[in-house]
């Protein structure tokens, strides 16, 4: 019985690994339709390295085998990836500029994630500065575990992580490598140059107070009033940050399941590009 625990809680743990690691193919299919839909656009957020020690060097030494970075994600971001490549604590290597995961994402391209250096690592996610010193000091934290990806090596992930903090942890498992990590986040960004989007249904409409005014038959004062009557007055990026925003409310019970769902229904046309 006691086996049966051990193997379950094994398989557990593994697919809760593996359901955080995506090939990045995957993940530029992921988002490939965002893009077009939604207009939106990459922003580098983070390229930088960092030296982590072993354990040994950390408990008789005076070394840090754990290190913790916040992260800077724009409110606005929908989504980012993120890249950590592992490397010997002692490498010069860099990534060439058409090798960064900035490039790969912009470019569509595929360049595998390195796997020189085989000394798994813990990367935790946190939103509390007391929880990351606990975490710097070895004692009870809380982490997102659905976000979190242990006992890894070099990986590419994907994520929808966006609160007020947001802290990544790292932390080198092995009793004797010391470690240089490569860590790069790039984030999908509404755009800036973004128009009010306009939806099917409002573009008929559109369309034929044209063909009338072309006729004759309404003056431009019509005309001008049709268009601004169907132009959403915001994009589907703020329509859909604002339902956001009414979810949490409604959740801690600011405002009603009706008023919720009066906003649904006038924002969803919007969202979903079509009345």
């Amino acid at each position: 019985m006691k086996k049966l625990a051990i193997s379950f809680l094994f398989i557990l743990f593994t697919q809760t690994i593996f359901s955080q690691k995506l090939d990045l193919m995957k993940i530029l299919s992921n988002i490939s339709n965002e893009f077009q839909d939604r207009q939106l656009s990459y922003q580098t957020i983070l390229n930088e390295e960092f030296k982590i020690n072993s354990t040994s060097n950390a408990a008789f030494s005076g070394g840090k085998d754990k290190i913790q970075i916040k992260l800077n994600i724009p409110k606005e971001c929908e989504k980012w990836v993120y890249r950590i490549t592992i490397l010997d604590i002692k490498s010069n290597f860099k990534f060439q500029e058409n090798e960064t995961l900035s490039w790969q994402l912009i470019n569509k391209r595929r360049i595998d994630d390195l796997y020189n250096m085989k000394v798994p690592i813990n990367v935790v996610f946190m939103d509390n500065s007391g929880d990351v010193m606990n975490f710097m000091n070895n004692k009870t934290y809380r982490r997102y575990n659905n976000y979190s990806v242990y006992n890894t090596n070099s990986f590419t992930a994907y994520s929808n992580l966006n609160t007020d903090n947001i802290y990544m942890g790292i932390e080198n498992t092995s009793a004797m490598e010391g470690i240089k990590i490569i860590l790069e986040i790039v984030a999908l960004m509404p755009d800036q140059n973004l128009k009010p989007v306009v939806t099917f249904q409002a573009e008929k409409q559109i369309k034929e107070a044209k063909e009338l005014f072309e006729l004759g038959v309404i003056n431009k004062k019509s005309f001008d009033s049709i268009v601004s009557l169907h132009t959403p007055k915001i994009t589907r990026t703020e329509a859909l940050q604002k339902l956001k925003e009414a979810k949490i409310k409604l959740d801690k019970g600011e405002i009603t399941q009706l008023q919720y769902d009066e906003l649904k229904n006038e924002l969803s046309p919007i969202i979903l590009n079509k009345q």
